[in-house]
């Protein structure tokens, strides 16, 4: 984890003071000005040597970025750099965003700063802001070290963030019917702003979102309002996602919902906002939806696991995405295609270089929510299940992986399936993965589909965490609650690397009448410890 030094400290405040005011609150305005920041400076794919720094302005000027650190001496260095905006034609309002909705703030398309900052010293803390027309932004950043050092990250699916979560509550049955009909407590917005305080004040090393970050790729305003939400923790860590069905989502109607060139309008929006690790596809349009990141001890390999082919069969997992060999664009995984390739390759290269592998997608293949049910339209089926997923389950035990981190389900869910790994001298060993569907981010809050059994599930906050409540029927503990997965990575006593697992909810605190008077950070009773071989 990210522990700042007093010398960091004291860099921080001697060159950061007007930066770190700048920061918004959640929820703030997103504009402030025409010409200054549409998205405020946020930290992207660091390495050893290198980080990237964007940001979004209205205005073409570019920026100056001012950066700051210690050497190894104690001596101070900086460095000043100048962005070469681009203009960011795939964050155009779609015409039906500006006639049925109330209107943004402008309309002027945005122009995007991304700078590759290179020739870094590596396990580095820096402090940087961006002057851009007149507004400062900024943060600090870590470049990695070795891999010998303690790693903390955090990791949630389906925040699915639109104006529309403002004064919208999710639906909140308990498992009795007298909450059935019942609604959360406070709207979406605010569960996932306050998901996002606890996030922040933990300080992990990097975020990862296993997919549906917005309610519609496709919707210019849903980005808008993932930003506004995004922006201090941004600023200073790194974000790492997968794409979900709701980022490759058009919109609803005439927003093009799955067609192609819709779901294509949705995924450049994606691609825009994020510079994510090459993959080395044939296919352009496939580079950096599947990647891998190896993060001292942690090796995190993330799937774009959208689109299955035949389409509408027993592969598919959305039957209304065309994949690349049905017409469409989006990247087919079953074995033998080139993801599925790079797929073994890469957790190959993870099983010998790295201490524990996660690997990050978006649909739960174990689970006992809506998405659990087989694929298909029928009664008792879904046009965007989870199972056909399980195909690459055999892969995933073979090649040691410790950990699934999904979502898609709205809930979270634990579930161990046990198998053989055959590790490199070919000798099988018991091996049991781990299932997480964390999509509890900050939109729905859903529980089991009644009949569908998952023998595999450990853990569910739907059943196992029942509502404690006082006699004056306050809340006082348990419950389906936002919340997100903390991954604590280091060594024991004896020198050997553990990945403690705990689930973290964000549990509102209330009177006697209901009213909410404030967020606690609770975790619920399925932690888990993870020992490296």
């Amino acid at each position: 984890m990210r522990i700042q030094s007093l010398c960091t400290l004291l860099l921080i405040l001697l060159i950061l003071p007007a930066a770190v005011a700048s920061q918004p609150e959640s929820g703030a305005p997103l504009i402030s000005n025409r010409s200054g920041f549409n998205v405020r400076p946020y930290i992207q794919n660091p390495e050893e040597h290198e980080v990237t720094l964007s940001w979004f302005s209205y205005g073409k000027q570019p920026g100056v970025i001012e950066l700051a650190w210690f050497d190894r001496n104690g001596k101070e260095r900086t460095r000043k750099i100048r962005s070469r905006p681009v203009l960011a034609t795939e964050l155009a309002y779609h015409p039906v965003e500006l006639s049925a909705f109330p209107p943004p703030p402008t309309t002027q398309l945005p122009y995007h700063h991304q700078v590759r900052i290179k020739r870094l010293p590596e396990a580095t803390q820096f402090a940087y802001r961006v002057r851009q027309s007149g507004e400062l932004g900024g943060g600090t950043f870590r470049t990695w070290g070795a891999q010998n050092g303690a790693v903390r990250f955090i990791v949630y699916a389906d925040s699915e963030t639109e104006p529309e979560s403002t004064g919208k509550a999710a639906d909140w049955p308990g498992i009795d019917e007298s909450t059935q009909g019942r609604v959360y407590l406070v709207d979406q917005t605010t569960g996932y702003r306050e998901n996002l305080k606890i996030i922040t004040s933990r300080e992990p090393d990097f975020v990862a979102i296993a997919g549906d970050l917005v309610q519609s790729g496709g919707e210019q305003r849903d980005w808008d309002e993932f930003w506004r939400q995004n922006a201090r923790l941004a600023a200073s860590t790194p974000i790492f996602p997968a794409l979900g069905n709701h980022d490759y989502f058009g919109g609803p109607g005439v927003l093009g919902r799955y067609e192609t060139a819709d779901s294509e309008r949705a995924v450049s929006k994606y691609l825009r906002y994020f510079d994510l690790p090459g993959n080395g596809a044939k296919n352009h349009a496939h580079h950096e939806r599947y990647y891998a990141k190896h993060l001292g001890p942690v090796s995190l390999v993330v799937l774009d696991l959208n689109n299955g082919s035949p389409h509408q069969s027993d592969r598919d997992p959305n039957w209304r995405l065309l994949g690349e060999n049905d017409g469409g664009v989006a990247p087919e995984w079953q074995p033998g295609s080139e993801q599925y390739r790079w797929l073994e390759k890469t957790l190959a290269e993870a099983q010998k270089n790295s201490r524990f592998t996660f690997v990050m997608f978006h649909d739960c293949p174990y689970s006992s929510g809506v998405h659990g049910l087989p694929p298909g339209e029928g009664e008792n089926q879904d046009i965007l299940s989870g199972q056909p997923l399980r195909a690459l389950t055999p892969l995933f035990m073979k090649s040691g992986v410790d950990v699934l981190l999904t979502g898609h389900d709205e809930m979270y869910e634990h579930s161990l399936v046990n198998g053989t790994e055959i590790i490199l001298s070919g000798e099988s060993v018991p091996h049991q993965l781990h299932v997480m569907d964390v999509g509890i981010g900050g939109d729905g809050l859903r529980g089991p589909i009644p009949g569908l059994a998952n023998p595999d599930q450990v853990f569910m906050a739907h059943t196992d965490a029942p509502e404690k409540r006082a006699p004056d029927g306050s809340l006082q503990d348990g419950g389906k609650h936002y919340g997100h997965l903390e991954v604590n990575v280091g060594k024991d006593t004896s020198g050997r690397w553990q990945a403690q697992m705990d689930m973290v909810y964000v549990f509102p605190v209330t009177d006697s009448d209901g009213n909410v008077l404030r967020f606690e950070r609770r975790i619920y009773q399925d932690s888990s410890l993870l020992t490296a071989r």
